[in-house]
């Protein structure tokens, strides 16, 4: 494991050394620097693993410390040494960006290893998360059917951007209406039974098809189906997916 210690008392940084050497998870290999300038000089010639940051630096003080660190290497695990006075500041900074922190004369090898281990373990799960987020929003906003959650009573929770292409509205104007004030009077009974159905049935209902509104009024013909994840943790509504067959229908 690559170590990053950003410490400028002689004292603690050899202290830290010791005990990384009795902490389980290593081998651990240490770069030592003494101040905010130079870890930022270090990323930018070598990466690492995880970063060991004090918040009482020569040219560093207190929460700016770590705000200053995340800019230089934003993907790289954070955990702030701090003394016991500085405890709330130290919270402070996790709420801002840093995975933990390590209160200065309570540190064993054994709660080092955890920390540092389990810093890193959280970074990657942010990212995952992250990628994951970011690989949705791109399938969705490229996607050419709607993709929408809606709640039980059938109020939009989220709508994928291809709304705008297929019916010309924000993405802004729809979420928080409610699906029947897009589909056409005569098929709002339609709507209401392949809502039920939806919420009562775990698995996918037949499609409808039904007639929407578009931005300038006129009607568009879609097929939609639905499935039931109010039960998912995650999704917590019913996923509808819609495409336009108006050219179809009418042929």
């Amino acid at each position: 494991m690559r170590v990053l210690l950003v410490e400028n008392c002689d004292d603690d940084a050899i202290l830290i050394h010791e005990l990384l050497t009795k902490a389980p998870g290593g081998p651990y290999d240490i770069d030592w620097v003494e101040r905010l300038s130079a870890a930022q000089d270090h990323f930018r010639a070598a990466a690492c693993d995880v970063v060991l940051l004090s918040l009482c630096l020569p040219d560093s003080q207190g929460l700016a410390t770590v705000e200053r660190m995340l800019q230089a290497a934003p993907e790289a695990p954070i955990v702030v040494i701090t003394t016991l006075e500085d405890e709330t500041v130290a919270l402070s900074a996790v709420q801002r960006g840093a995975q933990d922190y390590l209160v200065k004369g309570q540190i064993t090898p054994t709660f080092l290893g955890r920390v540092l281990r389990y810093a890193i373990e959280r970074k990657d799960a942010e990212r995952a998360l992250r990628e994951s987020e970011e690989r949705f929003r791109a399938i969705t906003e490229n996607a050419s059917d709607i993709v929408a959650v809606l709640n039980r009573e059938g109020t939009f929770l989220f709508v994928s951007a291809s709304v705008e292409n297929l019916l010309g509205c924000a993405v802004r104007s729809v979420q928080g209406t409610n699906v029947l004030g897009w589909v056409h009077p005569h098929d709002h009974g339609l709507a209401r039974s392949a809502l039920r159905a939806a919420v009562r049935l775990a698995q996918t209902p037949n499609p409808v098809t039904l007639r929407v509104r578009d931005a300038r009024g006129s009607w568009h013909w879609i097929e939609a189906k639905a499935r039931n994840l109010l039960h998912h943790p995650a999704v917590r509504g019913i996923v509808a997916s819609a495409r336009d067959i108006t050219e179809q229908h009418l042929a």
